[in-house]
């Protein structure tokens, strides 16, 4: 289950529902692998190793969902942050009241209401150079997210293995 969970960081980026589904059965499969587990386990006041080893495979595939989130975030910041000028955002004018009807007198159902009795709301902007080290962070590529939670998800599953085979075995 966990390789199926890690796996979804190859998927493809922009298919957010699949890779978040897929990741969400895993987690759903090993919560209830842990319920039955335990169950069927004497109880103790203490913690066993398969508790630890099932809370670590239910935590990663946590961690895998986060990073998904990201991926996501990065992936929409980098579409705002290609837009072209010919796609930006125009103003959206919001009446204030209706217009005054007289007899007579009928108003289409989708009429623009004069500019004078609206309010002109805009889209917000992501800017496109900053120079603060916030602004870096915050326009990381999608590969570099990518990259980032591919070998962080292996590096802590090989630590987790390493310290976990160690205190099964007794040497720590």
């Amino acid at each position: 289950m966990l390789i199926i969970s890690y796996l979804t960081l190859f998927f493809v980026s922009d298919n957010f529902e699949v890779r978040v589904m897929t990741s969400l059965t895993t987690l759903l499969v090993m919560a209830t692998l842990f319920t039955q587990v335990s169950s069927s386990l004497p109880k103790t006041s203490y913690f066993k190793l398969v508790d630890v080893w099932l809370l670590f495979c239910i935590f990663s595939t946590f961690l895998v969902i986060v990073f998904h989130v990201l991926i996501d975030l990065s992936l929409h910041n980098e579409d705002l942050t290609r837009r072209t000028p010919e796609t930006k955002i125009t103003s959206i004018t919001v009446p204030l009241r209706p217009p005054a009807l007289r007899r007579g007198t009928s108003v289409a159902p989708h009429s623009r209401a004069p500019s004078s009795t609206g309010v002109a709301l805009e889209a917000w902007k992501i800017p496109r150079k900053t120079s603060s080290k916030i602004g870096r962070c915050q326009r990381m590529l999608l590969s570099d997210v990518e990259r980032f939670a591919r070998l962080f998800m292996a590096a802590v599953f090989l630590v987790f293995n390493v310290v976990y085979w160690l205190k099964a075995y007794g040497f720590v």
